[in-house]
Parts: C-alpha cells; sequence; structure tokens
C-alpha cells in the first residue's frame, strides 16, 4: 500500500532557453510555512506534514514540457557544477525542440528531483492528445500508475488544459475499478498571489480539491440507490461524515423494504425516509447531499403515489424491466396480476386472501381462465390477457427452478421478458378487469 502523488509537468515559455521561469512562494494550509519554488509537486512536498510523506512521485508530461528548466532547478538548488549543468541542460533542450526526450534523460531528470526533495521520482512522457488513439494512450498510462489499495494524490496544477480533466476521469477508475483510495487534489492559485499577502509577500495557495472527488462518489451513490434500491455506498458515505444514526438506520430500514418488496410497509417506510433525507439536507451538514437528494427521492416518492399494492408491484416491475433484472421484473410483474385480480374481488365483497396458498392459487386460476369470454374478449382489448397470464406464469416457473422447465426454455426468455412487460403493464390498468365477479364466481 504505497503512497503517491502524480503531478503533470508544463510546456513553460515559449522560448525554451529562458530560465527566469516564475517562481512563486505557495502555502498550503499555514501562510507563515510557504515555499518559494516555480514547481508546484515541490512545494506540495516540502509542505507536507512528515507523517503524510509520499514513496513515490510520478512526473508526466509532453515532448514540450519543461524537462531542462525542472533538471536546472533541481541542479542549482543541489550546487552542482555549473557547466556540467548547462551541457546537459542544452542537451535537454535540444531532444525537446525535436520533441524526442529519451528515456535517459527522463531518468536523469528524475535522479536530479530525487536528490532534491528524497523521495523516489519517476518521470514519463505522454501524448499530447491530438485523436482519440493518443487520448486512450495517456489514460492507460494514467491508471497504471498505482496498484491495489495504493493512496494516492494528484496535482493538476499544470499541463495542457484537457490534461487535469483525464485525471479526474482516472480517478473515478482508480476508486471504482482498482479499489484505490483517493487522498487530495491539488492546485496552486499561483494567478491568486495578489489576494494573498503575508507581511507585504505575495503567496499562492495550494487548494485541495478533493470534495470535487468527493462528490462523484455521492453522485454514483445516488445513481445506484435510484436505479436498483442498494444504499450500501450511499451510507458508507453518510458514515463517513459522521450523520444522525437515525436518518442511516431509516435508510437502511426502507432499502431493505423494498428489496423485499413488502407492500404492508413500503410506503410508511418510503415516508420516513423522505422525512429524513429533507431534514438531513436541510441542515446544511453534508453539501453534496443537497446536490443529489433530488435523484435520491424521485423513487420512494413514486411509491408514495401507488395506493394499492398492484401498483406498488407495477411500479417496481418497471424498474426491474429498465434496469434489464429480468427474473425480477417477472417475478413481481406476476405478482402485480395476482394483487390486481384480488383487489377487484375484495372490492366486489368477497373474502379472498392472496398471501394463503388457497387465496392465491384462486387468483391465478380467475387471471388464466380462457372461459372468461365476456372480459377477456376483443372488445374489451383483452382476448389474450389469460393465455399471457399463463405464458407469464411458465416463465416465472421456469426462472425458480435451477433445472430446464420444458415449457418454457431460459434461452427463450430475454426476448419474450419485454413483450410480457409491455402487455401487462397497460392490460392490467384495464377498467374491464373489474367486471371480472360478474361473470366469474369464486
Amino acid at each position: 500500500m504505497a503512497k503517491l502523488l502524480i503531478t503533470i509537468l508544463g510546456k513553460g515559455q515559449q522560448e525554451l532557453k529562458l530560465k527566469d521561469y516564475k517562481e512563486a512562494n505557495y502555502f498550503l494550509n499555514d501562510r507563515k510555512n510557504n515555499k518559494t519554488t516555480p514547481f508546484v509537486g515541490e512545494a506540495i512536498v516540502g509542505l507536507m506534514p512528515q507523517t503524510e510523506t509520499f514513496d513515490t512521485i510520478y512526473i508526466l508530461g509532453t515532448n514540450d514540457s519543461m524537462w531542462h528548466t525542472l533538471y536546472d532547478h533541481c541542479s542549482w538548488k543541489m550546487n552542482r557544477v555549473e557547466e556540467e549543468v548547462e551541457q546537459k541542460f542544452q542537451q535537454i533542450y535540444k531532444e525537446i525542440k525535436e520533441r524526442k526526450v529519451t528515456q535517459d534523460t527522463l531518468q536523469m531528470v528524475a535522479q536530479a528531483f530525487r536528490e532534491l526533495i528524497g523521495i523516489e521520482t519517476k518521470c514519463q512522457i505522454i501524448d499530447i492528445g491530438r485523436t482519440e488513439e493518443e487520448l486512450w494512450r495517456v489514460f492507460e498510462i494514467i491508471a497504471n500508475i498505482p496498484n491495489k489499495k495504493d493512496i494516492v494524490s494528484i496535482d493538476i496544477t499544470h499541463g495542457l488544459r484537457y490534461q487535469p480533466l483525464f485525471l479526474f476521469l482516472a480517478l473515478s477508475y482508480f476508486k471504482n475499478i482498482k479499489s484505490i483510495t483517493i487522498k487530495d487534489v491539488f492546485y496552486g492559485g499561483i494567478e491568486l498571489q495578489q489576494d494573498f499577502k503575508e507581511n507585504g509577500k505575495e503567496l499562492a495557495p495550494i487548494f485541495n480539491l478533493k470534495p470535487m472527488v468527493d462528490i462523484l462518489a455521492w453522485v454514483d451513490a445516488a445513481t445506484i440507490f435510484h436505479r436498483y434500491g442498494d444504499i450500501s455506498l450511499f451510507t458508507q458515505l453518510l458514515k463517513e461524515q459522521k450523520i444522525s444514526e437515525q436518518f442511516i438506520k431509516e435508510a437502511e430500514s426502507y432499502a431493505t423494504i423494498l428489496q423485499l418488496n413488502d407492500v404492508a410497509r413500503v410506503r410508511a417506510a418510503s415516508t420516513k425516509f423522505i422525512n429524513q433525507l429533507e431534514k438531513i439536507s436541510t441542515e446544511g451538514k453534508v453539501k453534496p447531499l443537497e446536490f443529489t437528494k433530488e435523484l435520491m427521492r424521485e423513487f420512494p416518492e413514486k411509491i408514495n403515489t401507488k395506493t394499492t399494492d398492484w401498483q406498488f408491484m407495477l411500479l417496481m416491475a418497471e424498474r426491474y424491466y429498465n434496469t434489464k433484472q429480468i427474473t425480477m421484473c417477472i417475478m413481481v410483474l406476476y405478482e402485480a396480476i395476482i394483487s390486481r385480480v384480488a383487489k377487484i374481488y375484495k372490492d366486489a365483497n368477497y373474502r379472498i386472501d392472496e398471501s394463503s396458498i388457497e387465496g392465491y392459487s384462486q387468483c391465478s386460476r380467475i387471471a388464466k381462465d380462457i372461459t372468461v369470454t365476456a372480459i377477456y374478449n376483443e372488445v374489451n382489448g383483452l382476448q389474450h390477457f389469460p393465455t399471457k397470464v399463463k405464458e407469464l406464469a411458465d416463465i416465472r416457473n421456469s426462472l425458480a427452478h435451477v433445472r430446464e422447465n420444458t415449457q418454457v426454455s431460459k434461452g427463450e426468455i430475454p426476448n419474450k421478458f419485454g413483450e410480457l412487460y409491455r402487455y401487462f403493464k397497460e392490460k392490467i390498468k384495464n377498467n374491464k378487469l373489474e367486471e371480472l365477479p360478474n361473470h366469474r364466481v369464486i
């Protein structure tokens, strides 16, 4: 588990031979503790607490970057022989001008920076990114730097305008794919020197933009929760913010009830979750929550508009259909039909309990009864309803068993389930179904 800093080396001045590159007095947290250097990476290392120092620094740059300037700066501060430094400076300058910086040169620059700061340093050339192929090569280089479980910080101060964006994309990749911890995101605000002074001395702040990365995690958490009902990433972020245990409890309870399709408790759980979400976001203790709460409350608010169990189940079937969760969609869609039939007969004063085996079987037989032609006919648009229910039931049974069902092959299901969902999404709402008790007694 290594602690890494990834930084980009900029292009520098138009005239490469100039050595009067711009220095700044950088500070991280304490203005009185500042460091004068043209390179933000050096300032970051010098200003970080000793306990948080890095194991390795990666300096990325194009063939146009100021490798010669970095080498000259390190050599000057290390009091190297001037003639030797000048000779190597001109050599690097020549390679940059020809856009052919060699690996030997990169190792020489890395060695100079390593001696200056006392930390292992590696330099690497990246493409400018003129084509899609070059852009993918840049991303590949950045993505391959850390190993799993590493702790990564980045400095996005220098470089071409798109390169910081690539680093941000890489951070998302690091966090989600390689299980890497993102610690800090630094930006040296040299252009703000006029606004920060200490005893008449202009200072350049080094900002930590980690919250910009954090918001990506909150967006991911809100999206996953909204689409799949998975609350784990959201509650993890809440716990990191030391949010009320009550809110975390309500959120986890709502998610569990939702995943269990617990129609008896889901509307009450949705209401509690919405109320707690509103309370926490109003308090303003978790800023990202203010920007993600609308997405997070969208589905529970939909639930609260559904006054019957079958409407809730149909909503869940829609959710599973949209996220391509075939098995869950089929299971819940069939339950919606059973619940719809039970509700119709209850409203007609029949005593029927679809939660019992007998009541469930009764509702299933009614829905599949092709003899009820007074309802299941072309005029009502329901002529295929009972046969479609049977088809849905066969698929449901096939999915519920490991072995192949002879009636429905599992290979056929992906092509059939979409058609069945779209059919029942509309037909289950048909008001003519409410006349079933007049033609089919139980």
